[in-house]
């Protein structure tokens, strides 16, 4: 709202109990801050830095806002009591330096002049001349009124605390100085509805280079226009008619914002949308088994996916292939490039391949939770097991054989990983490209330069096991071997750890990410971060955009973690918590206690 020019009068005091001087007399509280340390003293423990460092940022966002509020021609005070070291001596480089730049009239206030005994004066600076008609001074004396100086009450506070709040006289005064710059149209406006006050057309850059978005080299997260041709519109038009229908969009919004444990669609509502594509994909009606046809071993479509990849004139469309007939892991064989990620311009070191049976120690340790976990993977079919090592030698032309490992982590299913560095296979490998992620950066930069009058929402999908979606060539599943308490299991799908895993899911999921983004097409924002995928949308819009790519993902057969789906304008994405509100980002309160944690060892 300060951004936006529409705050006529702003005052702020900020809470100075870290500030003031009486923090200093004898029998005080102990003070976090002097005259000579003004950003904490260097012998505060870690609580009282926090308090030092929270005291400080309170008073900078005090006249971040402030100023803005002034640059939109608005008056501004800002009101600290004379004993605050901030505004009685100037010894605050950066209050100094604002006053100077911002505020430079300044007005004291004498209690007395209000009907007060008490010795108390308070003291405003403003960016305009108006504030003068509030200055007075007492003509009493100096031992005509007692201190509130070590008084407490009942209750053991300080009486001076309740000095900060103004006698109506003053409070009139004030209200009188500021009914100048404001406006009166005589309607009440609740505190949540601030955003209609904004412009309906904020300053909302496109960013002059490509977003990172996870999706490769030719994409990019920022949609507000679009960025490709418009390939899918047939699709799109489909598809929408028939999630307006019946409010199906809206149920399967409000579906998803429940964090459901199943697909918020069934296989009959599904269907509509698999001929509608394959109507506009132009399949014949004797090609449309093979199209939806799912190779064993894996759960997806690839067919339909290739199909979708070749109306875009997506180069990727050809690593279908290669993912219906199992990838390389890259040992002794060149893979092809990609166009849509920066090349690599090393060559690999081709060490000896080893077997090393055994597992680490967070496996061994934890072997019901392992076994359990083999188990699963077992009837999935992502793992095979065998007699013995002899077995695996006689199947496959080269074996190597890694460590096993349990990851447990806060907040995630334990999952199993394979350490393929000792086997030397991680070594060997060669990936011809360097994938890219995207950074917290990267949607810093998607954000508006003022906040925006619309509401706008952010969506989270988590592709469940995602590596294991991609079925491994049966030529290198002998290189992804590994053992426990005497039993041997060969990977049949990209595991958690391989270098490979990293390459070939990070192809499939920017493929998905570019369909995606040509599917929606309206304005938008999306990025994806290994398996966690994020959408930024305008509410409005939010049910129909959200729901294309909902529909996307399940016609391909994309396995979700539903009950992980989030949709509000707060969510909480790789570690961050971001907000759409504000657009800011911080650090949950997790991640403050980890950093606390780590920065005290």
């Amino acid at each position: 709202m300060a951004d936006h020019g529409v705050i006529g009068a702003a005052m702020a005091a900020p809470i100075c109990g870290e500030h003031t001087i009486l923090k200093l007399r004898p029998g005080g509280p102990p003070a976090v801050r002097t005259p000579k340390f003004l950003d904490g003293l260097p012998t505060n423990n870690w609580d009282q830095a926090v308090r030092a460092q929270n005291s400080a940022l309170l008073h900078d966002r005090t006249r971040e806002i402030l100023s803005r509020v002034s640059a939109g021609h608005g008056l501004v005070l800002l009101e600290n009591p004379v004993t605050s070291m901030t505004l009685m001596t100037f010894q605050d480089p950066l209050m100094q330096s604002w006053m100077l730049a911002e505020a430079p009239f300044a007005a004291q206030v004498a209690a007395c002049q209000f009907g007060l005994s008490w010795y108390k004066r308070w003291l405003f600076v403003s960016n305009r001349a108006e504030v003068l008609e509030l200055a007075s001074c007492c003509q009493h004396g100096p031992a005509a009124h007692y201190s509130l100086l070590g008084l407490r009450d009942s209750s053991g506070q300080c009486v001076s605390r309740l000095s900060a709040e103004y006698p109506k006289g003053l409070a009139c005064k004030i209200a009188h100085v500021v009914q100048k710059f404001i406006s009166c149209h005589d309607r009440f406006m609740r505190l949540q509805d601030w955003r209609c006050l904004l412009h309906p057309s904020p300053c909302w850059h496109l960013p002059a280079v490509r977003v990172e978005d996870g999706a490769g080299l030719h994409s990019t997260a920022a949609w507000l226009q679009p960025q490709a041709p418009d390939r899918l519109a047939k699709l799109r038009e489909r598809w929408s008619r028939r999630l307006f229908e019946d409010k199906l969009c809206l149920r399967l919004a409000c579906s998803l914002q429940s964090s459901p444990d199943q697909p918020p669609l069934s296989e009959s509502d599904l269907d509509p949308f698999v001929q509608d594509a394959l109507d506009v994909l132009g399949v014949s009606t004797s090609d449309r088994s093979a199209v939806l046809s799912i190779t064993p071993g894996q759960p997806l479509r690839l067919h339909l996916l290739q199909a979708l990849l070749e109306c875009l004139g997506d180069s990727e469309a050809a690593m279908c292939e290669d993912l219906r007939t199992g990838v390389r892991v890259g040992v002794g064989v060149d893979i092809t490039p990609s166009d849509h990620w920066p090349s690599r311009d090393w060559a690999p070191v081709i060490p000896d391949l080893q077997v090393c049976e055994g597992s680490w120690l967070s496996a061994s340790s934890h072997p019901s939770q392992v076994n359990e976990l083999l188990a699963e993977e077992l009837a999935a079919g992502w793992i095979e097991e065998f007699s013995s090592l002899e077995d695996i030698r006689t199947r496959y032309p080269t074996v190597a054989c890694g460590r096993l490992g349990l990851v447990l982590a806060e907040g995630r299913s334990p999952r199993l990983v394979v350490d393929s560095s000792i086997s030397g296979v991680t070594e060997a490998c060669f990936i011809p490209n360097r994938m890219l992620l995207p950074r917290i950066a990267d949607i810093a930069l998607c954000a508006p330069v003022q906040c925006v009058q619309e509401d706008w929402v952010l969506v989270s999908l988590d592709v469940r096991k995602a590596h294991r979606l991609v079925l491994i060539h049966p030529d290198d599943q002998g290189l992804l071997c590994f053992s426990f308490e005497g039993r041997f299991f060969v990977s049949k799908t990209l595991n958690f750890g391989a270098r490979a895993s990293a390459f070939w899911w990070g192809r499939l999921a920017g493929a998905l990410m570019r369909i995606t983004h040509s599917l929606i097409f309206l304005p938008h924002f999306l990025w994806d971060y290994v398996d966690d995928f994020l959408g930024a949308f305008r509410k409005a819009t939010a049910p129909l955009q959200v729901g294309l790519w909902v529909v996307l993902f399940l016609v391909l057969r994309v396995p979700i973690s539903w009950h992980k789906c989030a949709w509000n304008s707060r969510v909480k994405w790789i570690g961050w918590d971001i907000c759409v509100s504000s657009w800011t980002v911080s650090l949950p309160a997790s991640g403050v206690g980890f950093c606390r944690a780590w920065m005290r060892c």
